[in-house]
């Protein structure tokens, strides 16, 4: 009979237990932490219970994330914003995130709906995906510097704040005018998804790569000056997003509008530009080529004639049998392309040359 008191003693305290497991290692200032490395001693930032949904509030106000954290007697780094850390906390209002923190994990913030400021440290290297989606109640994301923010890794569009306030903060000073340091040679994408107040962008030399989307959204931008036309031709863009010139559609070099462009007899393909860009032009000439082109009466053709290389064409196109090759995407999204003659002359087309046109 005692044994059997004991035993069903014991499961009622293991039961208890169960109920109370926590994910976290600690809890200091109501703040949950987790132990990332004991060596190291640093911890991640995470939620209450013994899972993501346990606690609906846990989080409220103002929240202010220290660098360090002291438990047992030994003091951590708070180095990351674990998965879900502030899930659902919907009395959340805003958020400092201190230098140490270089990572900020999927769904972090996620339907924090209340939150309406969120400042990023010059740390932070990557944040994951959906880390603030449905924060519909943003309005100022602030960053502490452009180059640490074109060098973020975010998993998607609602991985950016940018996504849900469209104004770009620096050292506590709105951003219009958008410049990259010369320190950059990589913007990442999504890197100014949805800033819709951005109004002119410039691009230095230094920036060889445009990640996808960099700039989707960006639809008051009527500027984007780059540092020369060789910068122009030598960035990889993603996609066209990744282009200011998508929305800005004028192009200038050292604070003069390019009407008349020319064309490197080099440039074999000009993907790099999208349709809306040559609607800024009058004239394109390709160097010690031949130029099928007027914007006035839509994109014909162009031809560097020195390569024998047609490199953008449209639905009105006439591909003359001087041609021997069609470049990469030079009919790409040429939604009114019905029917075209392709001459004998041609031995080789590009990839994704007629990409998208349905």
């Amino acid at each position: 009979m005692k044994h059997n008191y004991l035993t069903l003693l014991l499961a009622v305290l293991m039961s208890i237990a169960s109920n109370v497991v926590s994910a976290h290692d600690f809890a200091v200032d109501d703040i949950y932490y987790d132990i990332t490395s004991s060596t190291n001693l640093t911890v991640e930032v995470t939620y209450r219970g013994s899972s993501y949904n346990s606690y609906s509030n846990e989080y409220t106000g103002k929240v202010t994330i220290p660098e360090t954290v002291t438990y047992n007697s030994k003091t951590y780094r708070v180095t990351s914003i674990g998965d879900c850390a502030f899930y659902g906390c919907i009395g959340l209002t805003s958020v400092t995130i201190p230098n140490n923190v270089t990572r900020i994990d999927a769904y972090a913030f996620y339907d924090c709906s209340r939150l309406y400021r969120v400042t990023i440290p010059n740390s932070v290297t990557r944040i994951g995906i959906n880390a603030f989606c449905n924060c519909i109640g943003l309005s100022r994301a602030e960053f502490a510097s452009v180059e640490n923010l074109c060098g973020i890794t975010f998993g998607n569009i609602d991985a950016n704040p940018l996504y849900n306030t469209h104004q770009l903060y620096i050292d506590d000073k709105e951003i219009t005018d958008l410049v990259i340091p010369n320190s950059v040679t990589e913007i990442g994408k999504y890197a100014f998804y949805g800033c819709s107040d951005l109004t002119s962008v410039t691009i230095p030399n230094s920036v060889t790569k445009i990640g996808n989307d960099a700039f989707y959204g960006c639809n008051s931008l009527t500027k984007a000056e780059f540092a020369s036309v060789e910068c122009l031709w030598g960035i990889t863009f993603g996609n066209d997003y990744a282009n200011p010139l998508y929305y800005a559609q004028h192009l200038y070099v050292n604070g003069e509008e390019v009407t008349d462009l020319v064309i490197p007899s080099s440039v074999t393909s000009i993907d790099n530009l999208s349709s809306s860009f040559f609607s800024g032009l009058t004239s394109i000439v390709v160097e010690n080529g031949n130029l099928i082109y007027d914007s006035r009466e839509g994109c014909n053709a162009i031809i560097n004639t020195a390569t024998k290389t047609l490199l953008h064409g449209c639905k009105n196109t006439t591909i003359p049998n001087s041609v021997t090759s069609i470049g990469e995407r030079a009919f790409r999204d040429c939604s009114g392309l019905t029917f075209i003659n392709i001459p004998n002359s041609v031995t080789s087309i590009g990839e994704r040359a007629f990409r998208d046109c349905i």
